[in-house]
């Protein structure tokens, strides 16, 4: 029987944080330092594990964790010295791998100086390799490794004999933006601009925010709850500080109704009980219900009663809770300044080289050698031979192969396609890299039909595996020696009821019975959920924006989801979309066309019409060789105001116009800031004229946003894209 007892619900960590805190005190060198309110927020968020003695329920050792679902970071793992050498901490990460692997946690990383010779030991014992290794703080002057390993979680694909089989969609798929975007409530911005206990943990996180490795912002109701107490608006430093961030708008009134029904209960039951809810209850959840409507990647909160919900908000929403503690963790801090934020970084381009086999080229050779591509990773001889094989080889600006893919286009009645990416993880450029890749492979496999993508990659950092993973490809329980196997559906047309049957067939018989309904459901942003069958027989049901990501590249047309036409100009559609002849030969693209998720600028007016979950469609004017037609449809994920100073490199490389363009653009020093994905190109360009016997013109021949019925918008996408 075991000499301990493992703690990890809030009421039962709670009483030994503080032990907790005083024991990692005295290890500074080997764990580094938390703030008290640190270790608060990691229980009441149950993000802490706590070994006791069974006899004595002595403090023992920690494990203190956090992450964004699907990849988990260990933070600390600690033993008391009386304790050490009964294999404690060997048993404190095994019982969070099962936790996590519980919640279906993909991954599982770890910090570990190289000189902790034991620490390092234990890590390999348990499956992390790592990774890498970076150079640590300029106060100690260590070598960090990173160390991860790949949880035993349900996967969305079950490897089985031929074909392949989708089991289930029951996983949670989080579906924020690059980079990832988070709301705070208000008293992250009274910790950064006061002298008080977080204020290092805020600081940090403003800081990531300058330096563009996550984007903050703030909901319409924090400025609101600001204005009302404060005095002075016009000198108030908080409020004109706040004012700085984007801002999102708020769920409207009957929606915010409902989220007070569903959120009241699990955040405040007692008041609520007493019907005693406060204003300050009331602003709370309408701060979260902004993160979660807006789908968010996360909420930043130092509020004890939303920290302990985390897990029910992860659950029925795909949110992420994060402390501000948590999120200093998760963020490499690195820079000793924090940067000009309108300071202008160099674009690094990179040069996409299509390479025939049959030649075996040079090019090629030192592709493979620079990447180390293993020989059993290339492709067969009768692959080669057939014809049927495409490839690429991917160079910086320096000239150096940073990736290499290749992929097969199989046609037929049941077409599956295999693929390969190798990619060097320590490119800045490595999310551009594999988006440009996967668009490729997935707009080559559906040129003629739905088919079904079997990849194999060797994907060792989170951001390689996320960005996999949001490209809709999703990890099976099989491995091969050259490394992990992912599935896709790459449907790359309209999902219309027109062709709905048609769809419906070949996706079952690419997954060996995977049902979607028999009837195509109407879905909105309020009715959102679409019932499938397993092919195991499980009924599941999956929201349609994350059908569309799995199926990509594809667009639901529902006769309940509206559209908005927006003008470009066709050298901006060029650089945005590649143009029809670039798309899948382009040499030294713009940033854009190489992201999965790409931007559209537009007068701050239109931010209304522009509601996520709209489909977006691009109307090419007439003037200089414009085809005066809708090119391109795409489904929008987010618009907010943004000032033109607050414009940084990584939004401004999603998007085709220049920083003088846009401050030419906008005399108010703001832009609207669309983003949006899934791309389909139209086949058949639909006309102004067309446009106007669908009734789609309200006479501003489409020079501003111009807003369509659901009805209008299904008649565009059968118009232009779907093949009878």
């Amino acid at each position: 029987m075991s000499e301990f007892i493992f703690l990890r619900k809030r009421e039962e960590v709670l009483p030994l944080v503080a032990k907790a805190n005083e024991e990692a005190d005295q290890e500074k060198k080997a764990l580094g330092f938390l703030s008290p309110q640190a270790y608060l927020a990691a229980a009441y968020s149950e993000k802490i594990i706590i070994a006791v003695c069974q006899d004595s329920n002595e403090y023992a050792g920690h494990v203190f964790y956090g992450g964004v679902f699907p990849n988990a970071r260990v933070f600390q793992t600690l033993v008391k010295l009386q304790f050490r050498g009964k294999g404690l901490a060997s048993l404190l990460l095994q019982k969070l791998i099962m936790h996590l692997e519980s919640l279906s946690f993909s991954t599982i990383s770890a910090k570990v100086a190289t000189d902790l010779e034991a620490a390092n030991q234990l890590y390999e014992s348990l499956g992390f390799k790592t990774i890498r290794t970076i150079q640590g703080g300029k106060t100690t002057g260590r070598r960090i490794n990173i160390r991860g390993r790949v949880l035993n979680s349900p996967s969305l694909f079950t490897w089985a004999s031929e074909p392949q089989i989708i089991d289930h969609l029951s996983l949670p798929i989080q579906t924020s933006l690059k980079a990832p975007l988070y709301l705070m409530d208000l008293n992250i911005i009274f910790d950064a601009v006061q002298k008080r206990a977080n204020s290092d943990a805020a600081k940090v996180l403003f800081r990531a925010g300058f330096q563009n490795l996550v984007r903050i912002a703030v909901s319409e109701e924090l400025i609101e709850e600001l204005e009302r107490t404060s005095r002075d608006k016009n000198a108030d430093p908080l409020l004109g500080f706040a004012k700085n961030f984007w801002r999102l708008s708020k769920p409207n009134t009957a929606n915010l109704r409902n989220f007070i029904k569903i959120l009241a209960p699990i955040l405040f039951p007692d008041r609520l009980r007493e019907n005693k809810l406060t204003t300050q209850d009331k602003s709370d959840i309408a701060h979260l219900a902004t993160a979660i409507e807006n789908r968010l990647a996360g909420f930043i909160t130092g509020e004890k009663a939303i920290l302990a919900a985390s897990d029910f908000l992860r659950a029925e929403f795909h949110i992420e809770v994060l402390s501000p503690y948590e999120l200093k963790e998760l963020i490499d801090d690195t820079s000793d300044k924090i940067p000009d934020f309108s300071e202008a970084r160099p674009t690094l381009h990179l040069s996409i080289h299509p390479i025939n086999f049959l030649n075996n080229s040079q090019e090629l050779k030192i592709a493979i050698k620079m990447l180390k591509v293993p020989d059993a990773a290339l492709p067969s001889s009768e692959m080669i031979r057939s014809g049927e094989l495409r490839s690429v080889v991917i160079k910086n600006d320096k000239g150096n192969c940073i990736a290499y893919a290749w992929w097969t286009i199989h046609s037929g009645p049941i077409p599956t396609n295999d693929a390969y990416i190798c990619v060097d993880e320590n490119t800045p450029q490595v999310e551009s890299v594999l988006d440009s890749i996967c668009d490729r492979i997935f707009r080559d496999s559906s040129h003629r039909d739905i088919s079904l993508i079997r990849l194999k990659a060797q994907l060792h950092t989170p951001l390689a595996q996320q960005t996999i993973e949001d490209n809709g490809f999703k990890y099976t329980d099989a491995s091969d020696p050259i490394g992990r196997i992912y599935q896709k559906i790459c449907v790359g047309n309209v999902i219309h009821p027109h062709n709905w049957q048609k769809t419906r067939l070949k996706i079952s018989n690419l997954t060996h019975g995977f049902l979607l309904p028999k009837m195509m459901p109407e879905v909105d942003e309020q009715k959102n959920l679409i019932k499938v069958k397993g092919n195991k027989g499980n009924e599941l049901v999956i929201d349609y924006k994350i059908f569309e990501q799995l199926v990509s590249p594809a667009l639901i047309a529902s006769s309940c989801i509206e559209g908005v036409i927006v003008p470009i100009m066709k050298a901006y559609a060029d650089d945005l979309f590649g143009g029809k002849s670039k798309q899948l030969t382009m040499l030294d693209a713009p940033d854009a066309v190489l992201r999965r998720e790409r931007v559209y600028f537009c007068s701050p007016s239109a931010r209304n019409s522009l509601r996520p979950g709209r489909t977006l469609f691009f109307y090419e004017s007439k003037g200089k060789g414009g085809s005066g037609a809708i090119i391109a449809a795409a489904r929008i994920t987010q618009t907010n105001v943004v000032h033109i100073d607050d414009m940084h490199e990584n939004l401004l490389q999603r998007g085709v116009i220049d920083l003088k363009m846009l401050k030419k653009a906008a005399p108010s020093g703001q832009r609207a800031v669309t983003f949006f994905n899934n791309i389909l190109l139209f086949k058949r360009p639909v006309s102004f004229e067309k446009l106007g016997r669908l009734g789609c013109n309200n006479r501003s021949n489409f020079v501003t946003a111009t807003e369509i019925s659901a009805t209008q918008a299904q008649e565009i996408l059968f118009e232009g894209l779907i093949n009878e």
